[in-house]
């Protein structure tokens, strides 16, 4: 067996962090209440508690600073961190270069819409990441959700 073989290797944030004023979160405070209020009102408690939850969980979400992660791409799969992936879980793969960071995305074979992003820190060896990749999956171009665009939008 040949021993695995590390062709790109960096390290990058989890997620890019924007930084959100108190208006944006006076925003999400006074919409989570509007909620709460007509929860309420329709006596629909289990809403109620589904909307007080989810705002302390964007809240929090909000206010997390992104960690950082090494990736590594070798013959044999992904590394993020210490979680290998393989090849062979994977249907395809496409790279987002609108994006800043550049974005890779590979889809899951086995889950039904699963996606894995890994931002690329705007590296220079794209081009040849591509071809790299072209020997185990299949570039396939990626959309990005409706969820995709407005979390982007409203700063997440």
């Amino acid at each position: 067996m040949e021993p695995e073989k590390i062709q790109f290797s960096w390290q990058a944030e989890e997620f890019k962090k924007t930084e959100k004023s108190p208006v944006w979160f006076f925003f999400l405070f006074a919409a989570g209440l509007i909620f709460f209020i007509l929860s309420l009102i329709i006596k629909n408690y289990l809403l109620t508690l589904i909307v007080a939850i989810s705002v302390f969980l964007i809240y929090f979400q909000a206010r997390k600073n992104p960690r950082q992660i090494s990736f590594k791409i070798s013959d044999k799969g992904v590394y993020l961190d210490n979680k290998f992936l393989e090849w062979k879980d994977f249907e395809s793969f496409w790279i987002f270069e609108n994006h800043s960071p550049v974005i890779l995305g590979l889809i899951y074979k086995k889950n039904w819409s699963s996606k894995i992003f890994i931002p690329l820190k705007n590296n220079p060896e794209i081009e040849e990441m591509k071809k790299f990749l072209e020997k185990f999956l299949s570039s396939v171009e990626q959309k990005e959700s409706l969820l995709d665009i407005l979390s982007e939008k409203i700063g997440f």
